[in-house]
């Protein structure tokens, strides 16, 4: 029989980031998910779709690796990394061997919060996020959500599409990303979530380290 360990939740002195960690399993496999509290519903009024471009942009570049690296260091170490975006959250997630687990850690942190944004990976990364655009909009049940958000939270941010309209998505620059990410994707603001049987001492060790690349932009406040 297995038994349970009870979860392990605090909050970082170092940085502010929260630590949660459920630390067993029977198999010797950790998931990480790295939560960020901004998505959609966060964006100013014509960056509708900012949250969701910037999770693609961060893959092309992160910490000290090119993306196709940090992704293919993550899958020699026999793991999975990915990330999705919806309304008020954008998440971060590897599944590794547990010895891997804080190779694991410092792969999410690099993406949310030393991405390297840059102009040319915008201009790359912009013509894929319009083509999912059109894929949602041939996609009956991409298609009915959308509306029922949009008839049930009217002119609310909840109301707006995940992934943008082609014009607002056509219409974000750079700095307009790297002032959003600036001000939400912040150590402080995320949590650290992990299940598995993982070195406690050291998961926490490396969480402790995180740091963001970009000196924080505005308050912080949540939308409406």
């Amino acid at each position: 029989m297995i038994r349970h360990r009870a979860a392990h939740v605090e909050v970082l002195p170092e940085n502010g980031l929260t630590l949660v960690v459920e630390p067993w399993g029977p198999a010797d496999v950790a998931a990480l998910h790295l939560w960020i509290p901004v998505g959609s519903a966060f964006e100013p009024p014509g960056l509708e779709g900012a949250a969701h471009l910037l999770e693609h942009l961060v893959f092309r570049g992160a910490g000290d690796r090119p993306g196709p690296q940090l992704t293919a260091d993550v899958e020699a170490l026999g793991g999975d990394l990915n990330a999705w975006t919806s309304v008020e959250q954008t998440t971060f997630h590897v599944t590794v061997p547990v010895a891997a687990a804080v190779e694991g850690v410092r792969a999410i942190a690099d993406l949310a919060f030393r991405p390297w944004l840059r102009g040319r990976d915008l201009r790359a990364e912009r013509p894929v996020v319009l083509e999912e655009i059109r894929g949602a909009e041939d996609d009956p049940a991409d298609v009915l959500a959308e509306a029922m958000r949009a008839r049930a939270w009217g002119p609310h941010p909840y109301g707006r599409p995940v992934l943008g309209t082609p014009r607002s998505v056509r219409g974000i620059r750079l700095r307009d990303l790297q002032a959003f990410h600036a001000r939400w994707y912040r150590p402080e603001r995320a949590v650290l979530a992990v299940a598995g049987p993982v070195d406690l001492d050291a998961l926490r060790a490396a969480a402790a380290g995180l740091r963001a690349a970009r000196p924080p932009a505005g308050d912080g406040a949540a939308p409406p």
